[in-house]
């Protein structure tokens, strides 16, 4: 998917890939959408950079494919040092919100003695959420490959608790016919959105991250 922005600049497009994470990148009726699409169409037309963008089923893939050369950079995406390793981090799009979901009855909390060890917790396979539960020691993670998944593995008990971005399980829980009613919510953590440029990219054009970021705070300021 080719997109161009307003009197580009340049006929060499940036190639982005986009992980399936609703409601900032996903596909519907063969078209890339979300908020996360249409806030960075946003910043490009400011840049005069025309952009193409592909979807990965998950972040690691989008990780993946910038290591490989096959991918300029990757949206939206909380900073971690992996991905620091291959591309730069950009000035935040928007705020994410990492927060716990459980059944609204369930005595199921962060503050139980035994949470870490003992609780069978549902996140997005690579996301940072998933990174997050494993370096701080969950022992009973399970990741899945589609987020709508995750409010029927806590209806069903399959799990006991979630962690992901608030939106994405709001997202969820709308996509399955459910009302947000049934969950209680227990707040985590706030983490910056941003994009991710690969080094390599990054090489060939050395003025890119400065004028990206420029950008975003004209997008951010309106």
């Amino acid at each position: 998917m080719l997109i161009s922005g307003a009197h580009a600049e340049t006929e060499d497009p940036i190639r982005f890939v986009i992980p399936s994470f609703k409601p900032y990148t996903y596909q519907e009726n063969y078209e890339l959408k979300g908020i996360g699409v249409d806030k960075v169409t946003d910043v490009m037309k400011v840049m005069r950079q025309t952009f193409t963008l592909k979807l990965v089923p998950n972040y690691g893939r989008a990780l993946k494919d910038l290591t490989k050369n096959s991918a300029d950079g990757f949206f939206l995406a909380s900073e971690n040092p992996e991905r620091n390793q291959v591309a730069v981090f950009s000035g935040p799009l928007m705020i994410n919100r990492w927060s716990w979901f459980f059944i609204r009855e369930s005595p199921t909390s962060t503050r139980n003695k035994h949470f870490k060890t003992k609780t069978k917790i549902g996140t997005f396979l690579h996301a940072n959420t998933h990174k997050w539960l494993i370096k701080n020691n969950y022992s009973q993670i399970k990741p899945v490959l589609k987020t709508e998944l995750l409010p029927e593995m806590l209806l069903y008990g399959r799990v006991q608790g979630v962690f992901i971005a608030e939106m994405v399980f709001h997202n969820a829980v709308k996509k399955n016919n459910m009302e947000l009613i049934q969950f209680r919510q227990e707040d985590e953590i706030s983490k910056p959105f941003g994009i991710y440029i690969s080094n390599s990219y990054l090489k060939d054009h050395p003025d890119f991250m400065d004028k990206l970021n420029t950008a975003i705070a004209l997008v951010n300021a309106r």
